[in-house]
């Protein structure tokens, strides 16, 4: 058995078709999810930062403002 071969060379044509439009469509839902975790992530750790900064400040509107951001983010 050649190891090159994929899955889809086992399956009928149209079977085949289906399965990779199908996997694309995962594989794309896959991608934006994760660059949608990476960009949560991000934007928390910025937050964190100004948060921080706003308690040493002792600046209780810039506290306040991105706590508030912050909390949403977890929504």
């Amino acid at each position: 058995m050649n190891s090159e071969w994929s899955h889809e060379q086992f399956l009928t044509d149209g079977q085949g078709a289906r399965t990779s439009e199908s996997l694309v469509s995962i594989d794309q839902d896959y991608a934006q999810m994760v660059l949608d975790a990476v960009y949560i992530h991000a934007v928390k750790e910025q937050l964190r930062i100004l948060i921080d900064r706003a308690l040493d400040q002792r600046d209780r509107e810039a506290f306040m403002k991105y706590s508030d951001a912050y909390r949403q983010l977890d929504n």
